[in-house]
């Protein structure tokens, strides 16, 4: 809630991008239904993307942090107050014709106080095909953790197939 967020970015040529993002804002305490803001969310992000011919590169470091409401924090006392975390996200990306397959990996860490996590992982290889009005998507994921309400990394595996269809009219 009550976001704001910045971005540049400066195109060097046809094929690269180098681009920084940052937001700043409010969470919305839902313990006590009073819909009120407590608590603070920030991150920010430094990316490249690239566009060779039909391969496409990705790059992104990002940062996130979050201060937790104080009503939730009294309803959880053995959460952490302040949530921090890294993530490295690459992609890479081929299109022929009317189909873009991709790779996407992404490795996150744990910087939240007495935490002690691992490097965790995900990756995504998928392919989508442009129909014309819409686009539809095939995705595998595999990943050893999840991201919980909190923004806080869990260990976890878990894979998943999914099949999305898009129509735009």
């Amino acid at each position: 809630m009550d976001t704001a967020v910045a971005d540049l970015s400066y195109t060097l040529n046809n094929q690269h991008t180098f681009a920084a993002s940052y937001q700043q804002g409010k969470l919305e305490e839902l313990i006590t239904g009073d819909r009120q803001t407590d608590g603070d969310h920030s991150a920010y992000v430094i990316y490249y993307q690239g566009q060779f011919d039909q391969l496409t590169t990705k790059l992104s470091y990002i940062d996130g942090k979050r201060d937790l409401p104080q009503a939730y924090l009294a309803a959880n006392p053995d959460i952490a107050s302040t949530i921090d975390n890294t993530r490295y996200a690459g992609e890479l990306g081929y299109t022929i014709g009317n189909w873009y397959f991709v790779l996407d990996v992404t490795l996150a860490k744990s910087n939240t106080n007495g935490v002690d996590s691992e490097t965790v992982y995900a990756f995504a290889p998928g392919v989508r095909y442009d129909y014309g009005p819409g686009w539809l998507y095939l995705e595998y994921l595999n990943q050893d953790a999840y991201f919980d309400r909190n923004m806080q990394i869990n260990q976890g595996d878990f894979a998943a197939w999914y099949l999305t269809f898009d129509y735009y009219w």
